[in-house]
């Protein structure tokens, strides 16, 4: 692994610069620190436009992780983030440019309409919980399970569908969560369905009535809770990261108190605890999404950083017959 590394260390810039030889490219836009500092070397020595996109804090466990850091951001021209907590966190200072974009489920959008519109209650209703991510500590599973449990002991009636992958097969986290997991089920059965790791979770959208994000770490902007939005699906979140900024509290979900087991049975209760006030909820939640969240929203503020960062003259004259940037 380290030898591949090393490859790649040398290979990466010289196979950008000659990618960048073969066309009239303005911009080029990462995400991902370890891969930008493939290519670093070959950034340092254009004059291309560096776009990055912030979506996680950047990795800071070493010396060589913070010097890459630093090397990398001096470069940037414009940074783009995905929530205002991770704005915060990272003070690009007053000459570089930044934006707030926040993400959009591209491959759920609008996704309402092709489930047949927003499901109604009555009485007999079965609410339906949705989680979905890591089965690990940090993601909440274990605070998931005991809030659960005292729902279902309180005889609410409520059911739960789990989706995502343990962290790491065979190994001791593994087994510390499929084991309580595997009791959880078997004492309420028939009201936990486990799928396992799902490419295309759209059936379990559409039959869930609320999504629930108990992630007890500084979660910046979890997918979870805007692909949700989607199909009408209102979240009910821990007060952690940027999850704050994309459920509004009592409007579109529910912003626990704390990050723990009671104010999240709290928040489950206060969400089921009224139908007619859950289906109301349910419609703003798609509306939210489609006016502040959608596919032509986050495209229009894409465009808007890419016409706004200037790029290079002589970079300009050579692509003056364009309509646009090219990526």
């Amino acid at each position: 692994q380290v030898f591949n590394n090393l490859i790649g260390l040398l290979t990466a810039p010289i196979e950008l610069r000659s990618i960048l030889k073969k066309g009239d490219y303005t911009h080029i836009i990462g995400g991902n620190t370890t891969f930008f500092s493939y290519i670093l070397p070959a950034l340092l020595v254009s004059k291309i436009n560096v776009i990055f996109r912030h979506g996680d804090q950047a990795p800071s466990h070493s010396w060589l992780h913070r010097f890459t850091n630093v090397l990398l951001f001096r470069r940037t021209d414009y940074h783009v983030f995905n929530c205002e907590f991770l704005r915060l966190k990272f003070d690009v200072g007053d000459e570089v440019g930044s934006s707030l974009i926040y993400n959009c489920p591209m491959r759920f959008d609008k996704s309402v309409e092709s489930a047949g519109g927003i499901k109604s209650f009555n009485s007999a209703t079965e609410i339906r919980l949705l989680f979905i991510g890591q089965l690990s500590e940090h993601k909440g599973i274990f605070v998931l399970m005991d809030a659960f449990r005292r729902l279902a002991n309180a005889d609410l009636r409520v059911s739960l569908d789990i989706v995502g992958a343990f962290p790491g097969y065979g190994s001791v986290v593994t087994q510390n969560v499929e084991g309580p997991l595997n009791e959880l089920i078997a004492s309420y059965p028939g009201r936990i369905i486990y799928h396992g790791f799902l490419d295309d979770p759209q059936s379990v959208f559409a039959n869930a009535d609320i999504v629930v994000v108990p992630s007890i770490w500084d979660d910046p902007s979890p997918n979870i809770v805007l692909e949700a939005k989607a199909f009408g699906l209102p979240a009910v979140g821990f007060p952690a990261g940027g999850i704050p900024e994309i459920i509004a509290h009592k409007v579109d979900g529910y912003v626990c108190k704390h990050a723990d087991v009671d104010s999240l049975v709290e928040g489950l209760e206060w969400m089921m605890s009224d139908l007619d006030r859950l289906g109301n909820i349910k419609k703003a939640t798609y509306q939210n999404f489609i006016k502040n969240f959608g596919k032509e929203r986050f495209s229009r503020e894409w465009l808007n950083v890419l016409q706004s960062v200037d790029f290079d003259t002589v970079v300009k004259s050579a692509v003056a017959k364009s309509t646009g940037p090219r990526l």
